[in-house]
């Protein structure tokens, strides 16, 4: 079991349900956050986490407004937990490359997110596709 806490900000209560429920079922510690203030309030809490699921495209502040205040404040200084965009936003792309960071475009390929997940987590490669298969088919699953 992974059991490291990663924080999900995605404000579509749908996805975030979805999303969160195959995270945890995968052995993930699920934070939710439904805008980028709400994350940033819980990184300022002193929280530690190993991983960002990031939506660009939310109210209240938006995954570009995260970005920006989460180097402002530092929170990049020490080891940054890494940062997985998860967006259907046409750049994407441009945001992933000028952030030097990991994407995955909605609608969301789960074996692909777990990839990149664990390859943002320093797994070489990331889970591959027995170990993604065999979590899934796990007794507790049954």
């Amino acid at each position: 079991m992974i059991n490291e806490p990663i924080l999900l900000v995605e404000d579509d209560h749908d996805i975030q349900h979805i999303l969160g429920h195959f995270l945890r079922r995968e052995g993930y510690e699920v934070q939710p956050a439904y805008n980028g203030k709400e994350a940033l309030d819980f990184l300022r809490s002193g929280a530690k986490i190993k991983a960002i699921l990031l939506d660009l495209m939310m109210p209240v502040m938006d995954g570009y407004e995260f970005l920006r205040q989460f180097t402002e404040e530092g929170f990049g200084k020490q080891v940054p937990p890494p940062i997985i965009l998860v967006s259907a936003s046409t750049d994407v792309d441009r945001v992933a490359r000028e952030n030097q960071l990991r994407f995955v475009k909605k609608p969301i390929d789960l074996d692909e997110l777990l990839k990149t997940l664990g390859t943002a987590r320093g797994e070489p490669g990331g889970a591959d596709d027995k170990t993604v298969k065999d979590l899934r088919n796990s007794p507790a699953d049954q």
